[in-house]
């Protein structure tokens, strides 16, 4: 399993919304929407632990979401590095 990091989403997007656009590339551990949906004081973004990362990222990355571009990227662990 890695885990993705995926930025640039829509305000309000639901775990549902992510599950359907990751699922058809591999098996999905977890998903974390990050957002401060009261206060919009950053834009929303997301981590979602899944197999077969590189698939999701040559599909996803840059797809329109919304009104913006997607970036979808894989999670640096800087403590292994």
């Amino acid at each position: 399993m890695e885990t993705l990091f995926v930025s640039a989403l829509p305000f309000k997007v639901t775990d549902q919304e992510l599950r359907s656009l990751f699922q058809p590339y591999g098996e999905i551990r977890s998903i974390t929407i990050h957002a401060d949906w009261e206060k919009a004081t950053y834009e929303p973004y997301a981590h979602i632990e899944m197999n077969n990362a590189d698939a999701a990222i040559r599909a996803l990355d840059g797809l329109i979401l919304g009104p913006t571009y997607l970036r979808v990227n894989k999670l640096i662990n800087l403590d292994k590095a």
